[in-house]
């Protein structure tokens, strides 16, 4: 088993109702945790009326390696992220299906998945 090392996370608006992580390296625990405060976070900003964010993209592309147990992490963001009206989509995951646990993968056909993040800003922005 090879452990992920440490991630980086880029943090962008694309579009007032986006939030998008963008996420490189490898992604490990530590960095799972970090992606479910910013979640959160930003659910209690919406809560509050302060953003009008409706959807948090992570964008998974620059990912090099997934560690065990961070599907886990993210499945709870987007479960933290449904309380507050908002949705958590994937982008880039195809690359790292194969290495997966079956669990993990089942797990992920719990999130809307996206090639790149034009084509989730294209499909998200339609009304």
């Amino acid at each position: 088993m090879t452990l992920a090392p440490h991630g980086f996370l880029a943090i962008e608006s694309p579009a007032p109702a986006v939030h998008l992580v963008r996420i490189s390296g490898g992604l490990d625990p530590a960095t799972a945790n970090r992606v479910l405060r910013l979640v959160d976070a930003r659910g209690c900003l919406v809560a509050a009326g302060e953003c009008p964010t409706r959807h948090v993209l992570l964008d998974l592309s620059r990912v090099t390696a997934l560690a065990p147990g961070t599907v886990a992490v993210l499945d709870r963001a987007r479960q933290v992220a449904d309380t507050h009206g908002l949705t958590v989509d994937l982008v880039g995951t195809s690359k790292h299906t194969v290495a997966l646990s079956g669990r993990d993968r089942h797990v992920l056909l719990r999130f809307r998945t996206f090639p790149s993040v034009g084509v989730a800003l294209d499909e998200l922005g339609r009304p």
